[in-house]
């Protein structure tokens, strides 16, 4: 409804005439999934009952329908960052998933789930949808994860102890490697040039001189962008294209990431 439809119209046409693939993704469902700003919808009491699965079911069948011959789109994302329980997502997600193969084949269009936690690759995909949403029924279901370092120890603060170097080095590795072990194809929904701005790491980044800063985060997008694609992972997303705010220009805005030399025009495709 409203004019959604008209911007995801004109989204489409210029993936096609740019010749770029489009992943589909419900990053806001109605009375949202999380009740954070990534949802469109910041609000502190925001409970799981608020979470409108039928009319986001709705909404997926209608995006699905209205695109379904598009040869541009390959995936669709049923939901971004969810908070929600493993039962609720798993009947939403079994919905979800049949009302995009009523108009999508999995032979052309995949089904993505994403695990907004690394521990719900345990407590969700190996202990739920992995065997409750077999590949027979359910063929061509991948999943994402947002491989964010920055944001492991933000609930500490400034007490946060863990040194920048863990961040940009090891963090990337570990959490580029669960891409391998989903059972399912994964690939990285999300990822960025974000460090913490907390704690021990902060210090240390606001401590070196801007060549010692320029250096880290050109070393830290390239250890990210081989990192993501080696062996079977699936590479991912640059998140975002561009960022509105200055503060956030050398960790979330790939064309001026770009621009500025951090990531090379042929290492990271957009």
């Amino acid at each position: 409804r409203g004019r959604g439809l008209g911007y995801l119209d004109d989204a489409v046409l210029w993936a096609e005439e740019e010749g770029l693939t489009v992943v589909l993704d419900l990053h806001g469902a109605p009375g949202s999934q999380n009740g954070e700003q990534t949802s469109g919808l910041e609000y502190p009491d925001w409970d799981p009952s608020h979470f409108d699965a039928d009319a986001a079911v709705w909404t997926v069948e209608t995006v699905a329908a209205r695109f379904s011959n598009r040869s541009c789109i390959v995936a669709f994302e049923l939901l971004n960052e969810p908070r929600l329980g493993t039962t609720a997502l798993l009947e939403y997600y079994r919905r979800g998933s049949e009302a995009v193969r009523r108009h999508m084949p999995p032979e052309r269009v995949a089904v993505v789930i994403n695990l907004y936690f690394f521990q719900h690759m345990a407590t969700q995909a190996w202990a739920s949808f992995d065997w409750r949403m077999p590949a027979r029924r359910h063929p061509n279901l991948v999943y994402d994860l947002h491989t964010y370092t920055c944001f492991l120890e933000r609930g500490r603060g400034n007490d946060a102890s863990l040194p920048l170097w863990l961040y940009t080095g090891p963090l990337v590795e570990l959490y580029a490697a669960l891409l391998s072990i989903t059972v399912r194809p994964a690939f990285a929904g999300e990822w960025s040039l974000c460090l913490p701005w907390y704690g021990a790491a902060a210090a240390t980044f606001r401590a070196m001189n801007p060549p010692e800063q320029r250096a880290l985060r050109t070393g830290f997008a390239s250890r990210q962008a081989d990192a993501l694609t080696r062996g079977d992972r699936l590479g991912g997303h640059f998140w975002t294209w561009k960022a509105p705010h200055e503060d956030d220009k050398d960790s979330w805005d790939f064309a001026e990431i770009v621009r500025r030399g951090f990531i090379g025009r042929g290492e990271w495709s957009v």
